[in-house]
């Protein structure tokens, strides 16, 4: 006959591996409940329109009565009210890529997490526009002759809530005039 070997297992062991798998199927259900939990709560970050699928605005410039270079977007007088997040303006280089020339950013949030309670940032925009509650960014630099991109994201506010909104469009600035080049 061969030779046998003890493989009896401790009451202790039993015990151990017994909480191990119920701690494992425990932490499985947990996680699984969590997930669920904040999909089914709206917690998803693709629960915010615009969040997982960008929707596009065009975003255009124009001349104002004194000369001063505005931002606006045509679907602005569709809304309520518009809340500008952030925004930029970049002179388009040789390469076809913008370098900022102009920044601002609203934040949401203080260093501290505490949210953030400022009045909107509306439309139309000046260049150069000193807001209060905004962060600059890139200080503005003087508009040269060339093409321009603009770019940002926005909240609107309608009869149907809130949308979200990702501003873009590109315009050339030729000696004070200006025109968008939008496709």
């Amino acid at each position: 006959m061969g030779k046998q070997t003890n493989h009896s297992v401790s009451a202790g062991d039993k015990t151990i591996r017994r909480n191990t798998r119920w701690l494992l199927r425990l932490t499985i259900l947990t996680v699984a409940f969590t997930v669920l939990s904040g999909l089914l709560s709206g917690c998803h970050p693709c629960s915010i329109p615009g969040a997982c699928e960008p929707t596009f605005t065009e975003a255009v410039a124009y001349v104002g009565d004194k000369g001063d270079i505005y931002f606006d977007i045509p679907i602005r007088k569709s809304y309520k009210r518009t809340e500008l997040k952030s925004f930029y303006v970049g002179r388009v280089n040789d390469e076809g890529f913008a370098d900022p020339i102009w920044t601002i950013g609203r934040p949401d949030y203080t260093p501290e997490g505490k949210l953030v309670v400022t009045d909107y940032i509306s439309l139309p925009l000046r260049y150069g526009q000193n807001i209060a509650g905004t962060r600059v960014l890139i200080s503005p630099k003087a508009l040269n002759n060339g093409l321009y991109s603009i770019g940002g994201f926005i909240s609107v506010y309608g009869d149907k809530g809130k949308n979200y909104f990702h501003l873009m469009g590109r315009f050339s600035y030729d000696n004070g005039a200006v025109q968008n080049l939008n496709d």
